[in-house]
């Protein structure tokens, strides 16, 4: 891979220089107004400066349909990622713990909470990656919001971890999200087995879950109060679902980060 300076002056071998193409609208100097707002994107993007550019991967063999001062995909790629990545761990995280807290502590999570997480990950998908990133987070929304309203309707849970859920899902995107939620359910059981052998409530245990089961069976009960998680909590020890559901998510987010099991 190479790589070429081109300045206002004079364009690299291989790429078109300001205003080349008659057919584009050019300033007083000869500069195209597509090459002008290109250099003001960069310039936001941090990237670049007045008197030359970097451009990687431009050689003789490029076709010359590239600007001079055009900004490589891969190139936004590798710059942006990081940087957003790095935004996801200083947001998302003291969200979700405190989301899980307070989930712990009072039996829900308040919608501002949640409104803000997600209302800050699509400002967050749009100011790096543009369009692209905003239908990438309303994926993972709906992903995360699709895996836990069918419980919701079940009242197995609270209408707040389902929107916890979703505004996870608008950061992470919905293969992360589908993981954070696979790995939460599996701490979630886990912490569930100890709870009930650290208690002493294996009869309890189980006379709730044939309920459950009595209850899937039929399509009168399936959605009704009938083995809800409420009724649960007057007899049962109950884990919020937030706090396995935070768990998974840091978990995955750990791994995103150190590249563990290949995420």
């Amino acid at each position: 891979m190479r790589i070429r300076r081109a300045s206002l002056g004079r364009a690299a071998p291989g790429v078109r220089a300001f205003g080349e193409n008659d057919k584009e609208p050019r300033c007083a100097f000869g500069i195209s107004i597509r090459g002008i707002t290109t250099w003001i994107y960069v310039k936001l993007r941090g990237v670049g400066s007045l008197g030359s550019l970097e451009l990687i991967g431009l050689d003789e063999s490029t076709p010359r349909r590239h600007d001079a001062w055009a900004f490589p995909p891969d190139m936004e790629q590798a710059t942006m990622e990081p940087a957003f990545w790095n935004m996801t761990c200083a947001i998302l995280i003291p969200g979700i713990l405190l989301a899980s807290w307070i989930d712990y502590s009072q039996r829900r999570v308040p919608n501002w909470l949640n409104l803000s997480l997600l209302m800050c990950g699509f400002v967050a998908q749009g100011w790096f990656f543009g369009w692209s990133g905003l239908s990438t987070g309303a994926l993972g929304m709906l992903t995360g919001f699709g895996l836990l309203i069918i419980p919701w309707m079940m009242h197995g849970m609270g209408a707040g971890d389902v929107k916890l859920m979703a505004a996870i899902g608008v950061w992470l995107g919905p293969k992360l999200t589908l993981y954070s939620f696979v790995l939460g359910v599996l701490i979630g059981g886990v912490a569930a087995i100890v709870m009930i052998a650290s208690t002493g409530r294996l009869k309890m245990a189980c006379t709730n879950f044939g309920l459950i089961l009595a209850k899937c069976s039929s399509r009168q009960t399936l959605f009704s109060e009938v083995g809800s998680a409420k009724s649960f909590g007057v007899t049962s020890q109950l884990l919020p679902y937030g706090v396995p559901l935070t768990a998974g998510t840091l978990v995955i987010m750990a791994a995103r980060t150190f590249g563990w099991w290949g995420i």
